[in-house]
């Protein structure tokens, strides 16, 4: 047996040098299952707190990453706060809660609550934008279904290509749409306005104008000062996705990302952030979405391309440099949904020796039997990593075989993942070589 260490310091470097178990308490909403999985098969310690006491507590609030290997469910997050070397926040959600403990001097990971705004709050976000310096689509506020009903019959939106409607904050109530023009989205207005009832005036809309042009984006960590190298940016399609490790970025990218440092430097940032943005024919980059977390369901490939994961979570949280550990160039994603899990608890057949292929959405365990946990319909991510585009895409295709469960859509999504080879192919217009 080791000795014990004398010193907190002593513990501190042990701890960096693997030789004793971290302990990781993971705030979560229940998406995250398998970075927890992955902590543990570190040799980390690691407990699982999901948010589950409300009026009317509901099992499934508390049963993510129950029976998983290695995690141990914890039932009042706030009792396990002092055992924890490191509280990790994965998902947005609890921005303040991630603050108050950075202030109590906790080591925490977690975008904490002005990160967060960055993916709540758009319209916050595109004057932000504007003062970095980077170029900004038309945004316009609408407090209100009938403020966006008369937007979309202006002249000024009738000058414009088209307008996506988004919801601030509340994104969970309704999915972002286009509107080409008010004709062709009013049943879905007057389907809103019901939706929403007696706050349909109080609801805080934005109207971001439609550029043309190849959607790429970047799926970086941010340490508090710099982001950590090598850098992953790719394509997603339909959810489907397929990127690639480098050393540099393609030259638009790593323009959004040089700006976007300073900021994230100013806010103390530390985790992962992704940005989705759209590249004209001239070559300016318009972000379009900044995911201030764990990209879903793409950052289930952290888990196996990331030889040092945990290191990586650790030394982010403490405000250190460390170069990610990657065993492949391309990886690559692919979900599989199934209505039935919207309502019902979801068995999940797979050979268990494709474990590191077939990712858990919000998952659970009974022994060596595996299930999607009642009330999210994507239920598994298949998972790829390797040297070439082509191994990627056969790979992902010969898992989605793999899985068996009661209305899993399956053909169905092969189709959007031959939509990103083509991408890849229209990126080299722009400049953006995948290799």
């Amino acid at each position: 047996m080791s000795p014990i260490p004398s010193t907190d310091l002593e513990l501190g470097i042990n701890q960096a040098l693997g030789k004793v178990p971290l302990k990781f308490l993971i705030y979560d909403f229940g998406l995250s299952t398998e970075h927890v999985v992955r902590l543990a098969r570190d040799g980390g310690i690691v407990r699982y707190f999901t948010p589950y006491v409300k009026a009317f507590p509901q099992f499934e609030d508390f049963a993510p990453g129950l029976g998983l290997e290695g995690i141990e469910k914890s039932e009042n997050f706030f009792e396990d706060v002092d055992w924890a070397d490191v509280i990790m926040f994965p998902d947005i959600g609890a921005g303040d809660l991630c603050d108050y403990l950075k202030r109590k001097g906790y080591l925490v990971y977690g975008a904490g609550l002005r990160g967060e705004n960055l993916e709540n709050h758009r319209f916050e976000t595109r004057k932000l934008q504007k003062e970095l310096g980077l170029p900004t689509q038309g945004t316009v506020p609408l407090a209100g279904i009938q403020k966006v009903r008369e937007f979309l019959q202006s002249s000024t939106a009738k000058n414009k290509t088209g307008w996506y409607i988004k919801l601030d904050k509340f994104r969970g109530d309704i999915e972002s749409f286009y509107a080409k023009n008010y004709e062709s989205v009013e049943t879905i207005l007057d389907d809103i306005e019901v939706a929403l009832g007696p706050f349909k005036e109080a609801y805080l809309f934005i109207a971001e104008e439609k550029i043309e042009g190849i959607e790429p984006g970047f799926d970086l960590f941010f340490n508090g000062t710099e982001f950590l190298q090598p850098y992953l940016w790719g394509y997603e399609y339909h959810s489907g996705y397929i990127g690639v490790y480098t050393k540099e970025l393609p030259e638009p990218l790593r323009f959004v990302a040089q700006k976007l440092a300073p900021y994230l430097q100013s806010i103390d940032y530390r985790g992962a952030i992704s940005v989705e943005m759209i590249i004209t024919e001239t070559g300016k980059p318009y972000v379009i979405d900044i995911t201030a977390r764990f990209p879903y369901p793409l950052s289930a490939v952290y888990t196996e391309s990331i030889n040092n994961y945990s290191q990586v979570i650790h030394n982010i949280a403490l405000g250190n440099k460390i170069d990610l550990d990657v065993n492949c160039k391309y990886v690559g994603c692919l979900p599989l949904e199934s209505g039935y899990a919207d309502k019902h608890w979801l068995k999940l057949n797979f050979d268990p020796k494709l474990r590191n292929r077939i990712k858990l959405r919000m998952g659970a365990a009974i022994g060596n039997k595996f299930y999607a946990v009642k009330g999210f319909s994507n239920v598994v991510v298949l998972i790829s990593l390797g040297n070439a585009v082509n191994e990627i895409k056969k790979e992902l295709l010969a898992l989605i075989k793999q899985v068996e469960a009661h209305g899993l859509e399956q053909e169905e999504i092969a189709g959007g993942f031959y939509k990103i080879e083509k991408i890849i192919q229209e990126g080299t217009k722009y400049g953006l070589n995948f290799n």
